[in-house]
């Protein structure tokens, strides 16, 4: 008996502002628009509420005049893509835009249960929009990870994927590609006894990079880090993704 295929409808930016703009849509349904499925971010717990207040000051306080950090506001990233990242730096003012921005200097989400999603799904959404950077909070592990160099990639979700990933650990500070005489620190919550009790660690007898061989590391194919040994998945599970309207693979 052959299999019945379910047909999926993507929806359009354009589209999309229509739901909003009608009503259909509301701040309170957490709804983004990604790659033209609607998608329902993840709820805010505690860390993750502390990670983006921490990761906006902390990018304030660093980046010149000029910039500015927007929180969960939308990106006009492609015409079927309006994500509402944790926090993105764009430059200028709200008097400089008529419509959202669509070429942020750097997009940061904030993850715990979404991480896989964010590694992947928003990773490779991000690379084809061609952003030049993407950080991710990682709740999970107390790290921040850096990708940059976007390019094509046959095995990522939407066809890009960044080359290049760093991982820094809770006392290091990073250097925003679009502000080089930043120096940004202390983005990152503090974990709770439970989580550090529960959360995997980098060590060197991990089969993720230790912190000695933290740093500039190609991205494989395979999304794994160089440093990583065969044994090891990546991404790591990084629990549930985000639910997606009209995505069968999620």
């Amino acid at each position: 008996m052959s299999e019945s295929i379910v047909r999926t409808r993507r929806w359009t930016r354009a589209e999309y502002d229509r739901l909003i703009d009608a009503g259909f849509l509301g701040p309170g349904d957490k709804i983004e628009l990604l790659a033209g499925q609607l998608c329902v971010s993840e709820p805010q717990n505690n860390p993750h509420a502390r990670g983006i207040w921490l990761g906006q000051e902390a990018l304030r306080k660093a980046l010149p005049p000029g910039w500015s950090v927007l929180a969960q506001l939308p990106i006009a990233l492609d015409d079927e893509s309006a994500p509402e990242p944790d926090l993105a730096v764009v430059s200028g003012g709200p008097r400089d835009y008529t419509d959202h921005p669509s070429r942020p200097a750097l997009v940061v989400e904030v993850a715990d249960s979404s991480l896989a999603f964010d590694r992947t799904h928003k990773g490779s959404l991000y690379a084809r929009a061609r952003l030049s950077e993407y950080w991710i909070v990682n709740l999970v592990d107390h790290i921040l990870e850096v990708y940059r160099s976007p390019g094509t990639d046959d095995g990522a979700r939407y066809g890009w994927a960044y080359g290049v990933m760093l991982t820094l650990g809770p006392d290091e500070h990073v250097v925003p590609l679009a502000a080089p005489s930043a120096r940004i620190s202390g983005w990152l919550p503090r974990p709770s006894p439970r989580t550090a009790a529960t959360s995997p660690s980098f060590s060197p007898t991990s089969s993720r990079a230790a912190p000695a061989e933290r740093g500039r590391t190609p991205c494989a194919r395979s999304r794994r880090p160089a440093s990583a040994t065969t044994s090891a998945t990546w991404p790591p599970k990084g629990g549930a993704p985000t639910r997606c309207a009209g995505d069968s693979s999620s």
